[in-house]
């Protein structure tokens, strides 16, 4: 063997010297089970981790209804044709109307919408297919 050799088994006794108690150390939690999955807690100062994520459903509310008028146009949807019938029935509303005078259609709409809860948007629909979108309480 020559001295080269030599000084690579030095150094891989070295290196593996250096390495094998880390190695060691990092696997024990792996043997012991202790990795890994939700509902484990690897350190006493890690969070524990819920199994599911649940999405929160979206209240929608009369800000909603007003903020959907305001920023209704042209390339609004069909049907574009909308009613609330939270507190009392309103006029229809089209959006050509509410392009024209949108000042006088945002006021009719807020105060046929007073209620300050949960609502619900839905789909009138009638033997010609989607007729109006429809405000109600939820």
């Amino acid at each position: 063997m020559g001295t080269d050799d030599i000084f690579d088994v030095l150094l891989l006794i070295l290196v593996l010297a250096i390495l094998t108690p880390i190695m060691i150390g990092n696997a024990i939690p792996m043997f012991k089970g202790n990795v890994g999955g939700f509902d484990t807690l690897i350190e006493k100062t890690a969070q524990q981790t819920s199994g599911e994520i649940k999405p929160v459903e979206r209240l929608f509310t009369r800000e909603d209804v007003l903020l959907m008028a305001l920023i209704a146009d042209r390339k609004t949807p069909q049907p574009a044709v909308f009613q609330s019938v939270v507190d009392g029935v309103s006029p229809e509303i089209t959006v050509d109307s509410l392009l024209q005078q949108r000042a006088n259609m945002l006021q009719t709409l807020n105060s046929y919408t007073t209620y300050t809860g949960q609502l619900k948007l839905e789909t009138y629909i009638g033997n010609t297919g989607i007729r109006k979108w429809v405000v109600a309480r939820k």
